[in-house]
Formats: structure tokens, C-alpha cells, sequence
């Protein structure tokens, strides 16, 4: 096709440079055309419009590139997780959740099964217990299990698989499920002893023989009953290249490693499989070509069958390539060229000063440069804000603006400090902040990068329960669990059904990361200590707050304060600082307290001592101080906690508002859930009633904290917890108050350990089964328990 101009008027793009100057024009005409008529080229407002209209094309243009070059560094590559891009091998694939899918994923990952069954526990069925049976793929790595060993090499084999099964099965496990055994079956093994007659025109002998142990052996899988040896002679016998079959016979041994008295087989059982011959003296095939033996080059030939037996693999799980993955190329679009290099030579724009102008003439053109310097300043932060795109669409959280200054140079605009004043910076910082709102609009893209997964993140739950952060600062914690969530989207989307890895006894599977985040727990790895270690590292006990007040130190303590003392109290001034409380100011802040001098802590105290509101200071000028005082109920408001003294007013008011933000920080560090599956506390005792185990999960909150004491805000959390379950489970949640959450916590992660132990050996189950026998009163609803009492 030749090369020809398009009859499209170019007129019609609303970009093009003809559109933009009809438009700047009509918008002239409409401000002031009836004191300025004069619309001829020659007018200098129709050129610096021309000029204007020029580079704004230029602008449109940078904003008409592949997204991939905006994404990409200067070597144009794109770092997709910090642009909040999962790779489609990471996040489309997906867990497996049926039998038939645990089946394919074990023998996608184990190259050493050759089968996988995958069916319900007869004790149990269709209560998410399992059981699997695996067929060993004995052509698989020949070489590493070669030893002048023998039986150890095979057990060690055994052992192996059995140890890759079961890492497997835990690692993408759903709650509520759990495996009760894995067996191996085809652990018949056989020997063949043969004279086989091949055809002359058989050039590769070795994979000749290579493809008749491999055909052998897939026989041997397809068997579901005793079958003759004739049967696989005869199959044999239709295989191309094979004219003659003298001898065929199939030895079986006692003993797996086949030290023992040989047995000849007439009748093939199932689940045997064919050894292959670990030299050429122990081979009883014998092949003949040329009416002489040949002989075999067995390396050779086990090279040969791990060929055969990868390609077949490949085939049965139809495995494909990664995508390629786009690259872009790198523009520099913050680099600016002012207008004024465009104007006409007339209008004297360009760098330099001519000697011959006059001072009129000079303020003239200091002025028009001036006034050219709006449209400059405007353009240059635009190529600023293109070339930010790479950060603004990303998971960074550095740089808190969404909007950018460009700090024009001498070489963009000539002369540039004789027109900027002075702090040129700061001033253009400052301007760009009154229309920047960073949260609201970085939370726009993080919603948006959300939505390519189709997820949502439950910003109503946050701001409408936010005891510890003031509304700006919630919309900056906003960012950071989102910045969480997508930074770990294909956990929390591809894995967000996956349970605990109950191998390993401080992971937290999808499931439970998920869920934490939702309710804004940064997602992380079990502790030892546990959620009380915040509390109790502290040397505090903490107790409700009736029973403290009726206690020796609580009776110190409390007061009830007089109608004139309440009169007399002041409000203490809003703490605008957002700095921690280190463990040596905490220790300060203990001793100098008397309400902690019983190493107890109030309820109250931790659940409404972070409001500012409720306190107050009371000047007492016969002992020239001040005291502080908490107000522990809004039902009496005489009921005053005294907290501390001093003589200095602001020093003292320093010292409540630390007393705030340890606060904070206890609750905040003490906030955490534990997934529960009573499943998994079954023990052989109970067998009869594991049905009342099944299908359930119960998440265990602590219930003491000045958000999670929070009636409404546990409906809520109940309601997100349900939603993002399982369709299929019954999920209870249990809020337990100090006591109950400190016991039932030391018992989890002990039974945790113990689980572990107790799946790598089995010596070590009846200590796992004595903590869940503990454990498992301690999730039960209030009504559950009440049954289980009245059965016993």
C-alpha cells in the first residue's frame, strides 16, 4: 500500500492545536471582546495564545504514552510489586479445595509420586478429614536412591515422601480440614527376567529398552486385579521392534529391598512396580539383535527413563510458560523548555540583554516575562505531576504528595531569580499543600488498585471506630493497611482460604492474615509471648474494674469528689503529639504512679483512659500543685481515679498525655486473634462426637481493649469475619476478658508446639491430645458450655 496523507481533518481532535486556538479565541471574544476588537496575528495576545496552544499540544503529547513507560525506571524496567501488580503464575493459580484438586497439586510439586488418592476418612466422612494414598514413581531420580545401602536407601525413600506429602498438604490446607494418614501403596516390587529378540533396524537400543521398562511399568499401574504374566507378554509383543519374546518371567521378594528368597510370580498383583537393575550383572533382560546379545549401558539407560518419565509428566500436568511480561521505555518528562524560546525574535525573549535597549524597553520586557512566567510555572509543574506518575501509582508512601512543584532553572527559564521571589520553594510548597489532599487522594488509587483484584477494604469500620487515632491520622493508618493488603494481595485473595501451616507453630495461614488486616492487626507471626505479653511485660495484672475498686488500692484510689472541688477542676489541654512511650519512660511512668503500686491495672483505666476528656487538674494553692484526675465513670461523674502530682502545671499536663499514649500503645499491641479449628482438637477418645468438631471455626479475640470492648464495634467485626469465611463453616467469635484470654493463649501455643511435634512423630500425640482436652472448653460459646456441663 503506498503511503498517503489521511483526508481526516485534523481540525476535529478536540487536542489538536487548530481546536485548542478556536477555543482560546472564543473564550477571549466572550471576556473581553467589547473593549478589545482587534483579533488580527499581528496582536501580541493572539501570539502569546498561539504560543500557549503550542505547548499544550506538547503536554497532551507526554500524556499519550503506554502506561508501561510512565511504570518503567530509566533501564525500562517496571517493578510490578511496588505498583501493586501480582504476576499471573503468583495470583492465578488456585488452591486446591476438592480431592481431585489435592490430587493435582501433590503431583505437580512431588515428582517422586506417581500417584495421589485422595479420599475422606472412613471414621469421619465428609467431616474435612482426609486420608491419602500415594504410588511412588520408582524411575524418578534412579540415581539418588543407587546405593551399595539397599533397604536403608528405600526406606529413606519412603520416609522422604511421606515427610513431602505432608508439607504439602499443610502448606495449602483449608480451616477445617486436616489429614488422619497417608499410606503408600505399589510397595510390591518385581524383577523381570527376559530374552527379548529385537529387529535389525533398531538403531538406539538402549532407549529401546529404556521405553519397554517404561511400558512395563505403566502396565503395571493400570492393574486393579490379579493378571497373568502372559497378558503382559502378549502386550509386549505388539510393541514396535520387538520380534520374539523367549523367556518372560517376574520375580517377587519378601523383603522391599530384595535381599530375600525369590519368589517366581505366575499371577501379577496390583500395586506392584518393576525394579530397574542397578548394574548390568543384576539385569535378567537379555536383548538380542544380530542374532547376538547386546550389551546395555545401564547409566545410560536410567538417563533414558528419567527422559521418558519427565516428558510424561509434562504431558499429564500440561504445564505452560510464564507470560512475558511488558516493558516500557523511559522518557524524562520533567524536563521543560520555557515558551519564550517560541516567540518571534521581535519580541526580544531570548537570553541576553542587547546594549542598545533603553530602560523602558528593559522594564517592558521584564514585565512580559513576568506575566509568561504564570503559563511557564503552570506547564513545567504539569511535566512535573506526568513524570510523578510512577510514584503516585505505586505503594509508596514516602513522598506525601500527589501533586508537584517544578523549581524552574536558569537554563529553563533565563534569568529565573530575577522574577521568583524570595523562598521560591517553600512558597510554591506551601501552594501546592492547600489544594494537595494527600490521604483522600492516595487512597483513591490504593481503592483503585484494590479494585483490579475485586477487593474492597472497610474504610466505614475504621472511621467510625478509631479510638486511637484523631480523623486525619486515620486516614493515614487507611494507607498503611492498604498499603499492606496489596503489597500481600495474593495471600490475601489467592490464599485467603488457606488455614494455619500446623508444621510450623507461629505461621498464620491467608485466612487468618486476611482477617487481621481487615480489622487493622498488621498481619504477623505468632508470638511466643502472645497478645498479654503487652500487659504483662509490665509486671501488671490487668482486673475489671469493680473488683479493683473494692480492693485495698483501689479504696486509696477512688475518690468522690466534692460538689465545690468539681467546680474548681480544669480541663487538660489537647495532646497534639504523636510520639511512643519507650519501655524506660513507661517504667518512669509506673513508679510515679500510686494506682499501679499493686502491680494491677484497671479496666477502665485502659479502655477510657486514652480520651483526653476525662481528664482533669485540680490547682490546690495551700500546697502550690497541681493534681490529676480520671474520670472512670460516665454514670457518676463524682467517681475520680487520682493518678499524680506536681508543681508544675505543664509538666504535669506533659505527664497525661504520655500516660495517653502508653495507653494507646497497650491497647494497640494487645489487640490480636487466634484461629481455632475444633477439628483439630479432636482426640481417639472422642471419635463418637468428632462430628460436633467438624466444620467449625472460632475466632478468639481479646475482649479488654478500649476497641474491641466496644459492643458495636464487635457486631461489626462478627459480620466481616462471617462475610470473609468460608461458605461452608460455622464461624463463632469469642471475645475473652483478661483471665480467660491469658489462659486460654498459654494453652494454644503450647498445643501449637505440640501439634507440630505430634505430626513428625507420632510418640509425641498423647501430649498434643492432653492440652486440646484443655483447650477445647475454653472456645466454646457460653451456651455450649452449659450443654457440655450438663451432659457430664
Amino acid at each position: 500500500m503506498s503511503k498517503t496523507i489521511s483526508k481526516k481533518r485534523h481540525g476535529d481532535n478536540p487536542n489538536s492545536f487548530e481546536h485548542l486556538y478556536q477555543l482560546g479565541l472564543t473564550y477571549i471574544q466572550q471576556l473581553s471582546g467589547h473593549i478589545w476588537t482587534d483579533y488580527n496575528t499581528h496582536d501580541p495576545g493572539m501570539t502569546i495564545l498561539e504560543q500557549v496552544c503550542y505547548t499544550l499540544t506538547d503536554l497532551i503529547y507526554r500524556c499519550e504514552f503506554d502506561v508501561a513507560d510512565y511504570l518503567s525506571d530509566t533501564s525500562g524496567n517496571i517493578d510490578y510489586p511496588a505498583h501493586g501488580l501480582a504476576l499471573a503464575q503468583d495470583i492465578i493459580p488456585a488452591c486446591p479445595q476438592q480431592p481431585e484438586e489435592y490430587e493435582a497439586w501433590l503431583l505437580t510439586r512431588l515428582p517422586e509420586l506417581d500417584k495421589v488418592w485422595f479420599r475422606w476418612s472412613e471414621n469421619a466422612p465428609g467431616l474435612g478429614i482426609y486420608t491419602i494414598n500415594a504410588q511412588l514413581n520408582h524411575f524418578y531420580a534412579l540415581s539418588q536412591y543407587r546405593s551399595d545401602a539397599g533397604s536403608h536407601s528405600f526406606y529413606t525413600q519412603q520416609h522422604a515422601a511421606l515427610s513431602h506429602i505432608r508439607r504439602e498438604f499443610y502448606r495449602v490446607r483449608a480451616p477445617g480440614e486436616d489429614l488422619a494418614d497417608i499410606a503408600l501403596t505399589g510397595q510390591r516390587p518385581l524383577t523381570l527376567t527376559a530374552t527379548i529378540h529385537i529387529s535389525d533396524d533398531v538403531t538406539d537400543v538402549t532407549w529401546l529398552t529404556a521405553n519397554l521398562y517404561h511400558r512395563i511399568s505403566l502396565w503395571l499401574e493400570s492393574t486393579v486385579q490379579n493378571t497373568p504374566v502372559y497378558v503382559v507378554k502378549e502386550a509386549l509383543l505388539a510393541e514396535d521392534g520387538i520380534q520374539q519374546i523367549g523367556q518372560l518371567q517376574f520375580t517377587q521378594y519378601n523383603d522391599n529391598a530384595g535381599h530375600s528368597t525369590p519368589i517366581p510370580v505366575e499371577n501379577i498383583a496390583p500395586f506392584s512396580y518393576l525394579k530397574l537393575p542397578e548394574s548390568a550383572a543384576d539385569s535378567g533382560i537379555e536383548i538380542i539383535q544380530f542374532q547376538h546379545p547386546v550389551n546395555i549401558d545401564y547409566a545410560d539407560l536410567a538417563i533414558q527413563l528419567e527422559q521418558i518419565q519427565y516428558l510424561r509428566r509434562a504431558e499429564r500436568l500440561n504445564t505452560t510458560n510464564a507470560p512475558i511480561l511488558p516493558a516500557g521505555r523511559y522518557f524524562d518528562f520533567s524536563r521543560y523548555e520555557s515558551i519564550q524560546t517560541l516567540f518571534p525574535r521581535n519580541y526580544h525573549l531570548a537570553p541576553g540583554i542587547p546594549n542598545h535597549y533603553n530602560a523602558q524597553q528593559q522594564a517592558q520586557r521584564h514585565q512580559l516575562r513576568g506575566f509568561l512566567l504564570l503559563f511557564d510555572q503552570l506547564m513545567a509543574n504539569f511535566c512535573d505531576d506526568i513524570a510523578g506518575l510512577n510514584t503516585l501509582f505505586s505503594l509508596s508512601l514516602d513522598s506525601e504528595a500527589t501533586y508537584h512543584t517544578h523549581l524552574l532553572q536558569d537554563d529553563e527559564f533565563h534569568n529565573i531569580d530575577q522574577h521568583y521571589p524570595q523562598n521560591a520553594r517553600a512558597r510554591l510548597e506551601h501552594l501546592r499543600k492547600k489544594f494537595d489532599d494527600y490521604p483522600e487522594r492516595k487512597n483513591r488509587i490504593f481503592n483503585y488498585f484494590l479494585a483490579l483484584y475485586s477487593e474492597r477494604f472497610p474504610d466505614f469500620l475504621h472511621r467510625q471506630f478509631n479510638p486511637y487515632f484523631s480523623a486525619e491520622e486515620v486516614e493515614k493508618q487507611l494507607l498503611k493497611y492498604k498499603q499492606a493488603f496489596i503489597l500481600n494481595i495474593t495471600t490475601m485473595t489467592n490464599g485467603r482460604g488457606l488455614g494455619d501451616n500446623l508444621l510450623q507453630p507461629e505461621h498464620q495461614g491467608g485466612y487468618s492474615q486476611r482477617l487481621s488486616l481487615l480489622i487493622g492487626l498488621f498481619p504477623h507471626a505468632l508470638s511466643p509471648l502472645g497478645y498479654t505479653h503487652a500487659i504483662t511485660q509490665h509486671a501488671l495484672d490487668l482486673v475489671p474494674n469493680e473488683p479493683w475498686c473494692q480492693s485495698d488500692i483501689g479504696k486509696k484510689i477512688v475518690q468522690l469528689l466534692p460538689p465545690e472541688i468539681l467546680a474548681s477542676l480544669q480541663p487538660v489541654a489537647d495532646n497534639n503529639t504523636q510520639e511512643g512511650v519507650d519501655e524506660e519512660q513507661a517504667r518512669k511512668m509506673k513508679l510515679a504512679m500510686p494506682l499501679f503500686s499493686a502491680q494491677t491495672l484497671p479496666d477502665v483505666l485502659l479502655q477510657l483512659g486514652i480520651d483526653n476528656r476525662r481528664y482533669r487538674l485540680l490547682h490546690r494553692a495551700e500546697h502550690s500543685d497541681y493534681q490529676l484526675f480520671f474520670n472512670a465513670s460516665g454514670e457518676d461523674p463524682q467517681q475520680w481515679l487520682y493518678i499524680a502530682s506536681h508543681n508544675n502545671k505543664q509538666q504535669l499536663t506533659q505527664f497525661c498525655h504520655q500516660l495517653q499514649r502508653w495507653l494507646i500503645q497497650l491497647n494497640q499491641n494487645s489487640e490480636g486473634l487466634y484461629i481455632v479449628e475444633p477439628i483439630l482438637l479432636r482426640t481417639e477418645e472422642n471419635n463418637a462426637s468428632w462430628r460436633d468438631y467438624a466444620n467449625r471455626v472460632t475466632v478468639v479475640f481479646p475482649g479488654y481493649t478500649a476497641r474491641f470492648s466496644n459492643l458495636k464495634f464487635r457486631e461489626q467485626v462478627e459480620q466481616l469475619v462471617i462475610e470473609n469465611s468460608p461458605a461452608h463453616l460455622l464461624v463463632q467469635c469469642q471475645w475473652l476478658d483478661f483471665s480467660a484470654f491469658s489462659q486460654f493463649e498459654t494453652l494454644y501455643t503450647r498445643w501449637r508446639q505440640a501439634k507440630s511435634r505430634a505430626l513428625q512423630r507420632r510418640e509425641n500425640q498423647p501430649e498434643c491430645d492432653a492440652i486440646a482436652k484443655q483447650l477445647y472448653p475454653l472456645i466454646q460459646p457460653p451456651q455450649d458450655a452449659t450443654n457440655e456441663a450438663l451432659k457430664i
